[in-house]
């Protein structure tokens, strides 16, 4: 049972690319079965439950599962004490959500905390995802100036990874900013930009 939806999840999480939302909606239908999985895992093969656990930051967000979801990565960052990329993953996932749902705090110590080992791991893309979603965070708080200046340097990070879909998300965080502000010049075209591109790649979040 737990094999199986190791394998779901782990297809999910390549399909997410693709089609987000169709990714995380054949999650959802078995999340109880992933719950089951899971809690045999974090007993009988504690490697196997933080990979897992890992992989599903994406639907305790999106999803709105953020208490559940922060319960299980508090779990796995306690079996990953060395300096690795598999602490580096749950300590995004834990910035993700911790972001998302008011607790900046966390947000920034576990990002912070994950930056260097991915940046070691040559990682661009995972630390500009992190810096997304801590400037959310930042904004979340209400904290403009430093929501900015971690939105544009997740977009300059994107933008060195060629990804059009970080790049995207990067950009539209940055408008957020420019609105919060007032600076506001710019941000129709760059907004027209960002909603096309979003439009190619049907990437609905954007």
């Amino acid at each position: 049972h737990a094999a199986h939806f190791e394998a779901l999840v782990a297809d999910a999480d390549a399909q997410r690319a693709s089609d987000e939302k169709a990714a995380l909606d054949r999650l959802e239908v078995e999340h109880d079965n992933l719950r089951a999985a899971l809690d045999w895992l974090r007993t009988n093969a504690p490697a196997r439950f933080v990979a897992m656990v890992g992989s599903l930051a994406g639907l305790w967000h999106l999803h709105s599962h953020f208490g559940e979801g922060r319960a299980y990565l508090a779990d796995a960052l306690a079996m990953t004490p060395d300096p690795d990329e598999t602490r580096a993953r749950v300590l995004s996932a834990i910035g993700e959500l911790a972001a998302w749902s008011g607790d900046v705090a966390t947000a920034r110590t576990s990002i912070e905390e994950a930056i260097p080992i991915w940046r070691e791991s040559h990682r661009p893309s995972q630390i500009g995802a992190s810096l997304l979603d801590l400037g959310w965070g930042w904004f979340n708080a209400g904290e403009d100036s430093r929501a900015r200046d971690s939105m544009e340097e997740a977009l300059r990070v994107a933008q060195a990874t060629g990804e059009r879909a970080l790049i995207n998300r990067a950009r539209i965080g940055l408008l957020q900013m420019l609105v919060a502000v007032g600076e506001l010049d710019q941000v129709e075209p760059m907004a027209r930009a960002a909603l096309a591109e979003a439009e190619r790649q049907h990437d609905l979040r954007s």
